[in-house]
């Protein structure tokens, strides 16, 4: 499969679990988390309403996970994630929004065409196509979410 670079952005402790279940993928995946609320190095670049919506956000993330009856499993992500990395070079979608599926799969294919499209029309399709790594390579790819 090759390695896999990932970033997951979070809203609380959400991040950190899809970080936990990717790196239990072993050496296959390099993944770190982005949680400007948690005392990143820009949490104190932004203004209180920053922070504050963040706050927002997260407080109502944490009552989605904790409605047991929510499909707001970090292995959603890690699924897709694991997905994208297997995908043959060339057919991996620019962009993927993933997490709480809530019709999060039926969006991604809605707009896939879209962005194939805009992409092809502006030139872009061999920049925002990722590529994998081969073993003599110091890179990982890069999947984004």
């Amino acid at each position: 499969m090759g390695r896999v670079g990932v970033v997951a952005s979070c809203s609380s402790g959400f991040g950190r679990q899809v970080a936990e279940k990717m790196a239990s993928l072993g050496d296959r995946v390099n993944a770190a988390t982005r949680c400007p609320s948690d005392g990143h190095a820009l949490a104190g670049s932004s203004p209180p309403v920053v922070h504050e919506t963040r706050a927002g956000i997260g407080g109502m993330f944490d009552q989605i996970f904790s409605d047991s009856s929510a499909t707001a499993d970090p292995a959603i992500v890690v699924d897709l994630m694991i997905d994208l990395a297997t995908m043959k070079p060339g057919t991996r979608p620019f962009c993927t929004v993933a997490g709480i599926d809530f019709g999060v799969r039926d969006r991604n294919a809605a707009v896939e065409p879209h962005d194939t499209g805009l992409l092809e029309a502006s030139g872009l399709t061999d920049f925002a196509t990722v590529r994998t790594v081969q073993p003599d390579q110091a890179r990982p790819a890069i999947a984004r979410l």
